[in-house]
């Protein structure tokens, strides 16, 4: 079983293999947030209240175009780049995934395995560390296309991936 959404932050560094171009980096308005926040709600209802980090009144959005020239958002709040707006859904950035380590379902896998995910290998049930047997009902609480993390045995932070 290939877990295809599990490293959408893979397919997003993929995206920046070549280079990008900055289009804009500009302080959005009060009412611009508020939306952008309503939508962090909508999109993750289990995050309640909204971290400390998210309630900065200082937001930048930097518009990046991809060598395929895709267009991808980036927030940064406090200048710390929390969410990744791509194609109308809002990505959690590592750091935001670092303050709320519970925000995406999470498979776990040995720290060993990090690096070649990182290299490009897709995680199989064979990488995959389970709280109990693996049964038909193991990954029953996770639905096809959902956003997924990969944490460690070690950490249930997500790693940065050592490139």
């Amino acid at each position: 079983m290939q877990v295809v959404s599990l490293l959408l932050y893979y397919a997003c560094f993929q995206m920046f293999l070549k280079p990008i171009t900055i289009k804009s980096n500009s302080r959005i308005k009060a009412s611009e947030r508020k939306q952008l926040l309503e939508e962090f709600q909508r999109q993750y209802p289990m995050v309640l209240p909204l971290p400390a980090a998210l309630a900065s009144n200082s937001v930048l959005r930097l518009k990046i175009a991809t060598s395929d020239s895709t267009y991808v958002s980036i927030f940064k709040f406090d200048n710390q780049p929390l969410l990744i707006e791509y194609q109308k859904a809002l990505i959690p950035s590592l750091f935001l995934l670092w303050l709320l380590p519970d925000l995406l379902p999470h498979f776990k896998t040995h720290d060993g395995i990090i690096p070649k995910l990182a290299s490009g290998a897709d995680l199989m049930i064979p990488g995959i560390v389970l709280d109990q047997p693996l049964s038909p009902s193991s990954f029953d609480y996770i639905q096809k296309g959902v956003l997924c993390a990969v944490s460690t045995t070690s950490s249930r932070s997500v790693p940065l991936f050592p490139l």
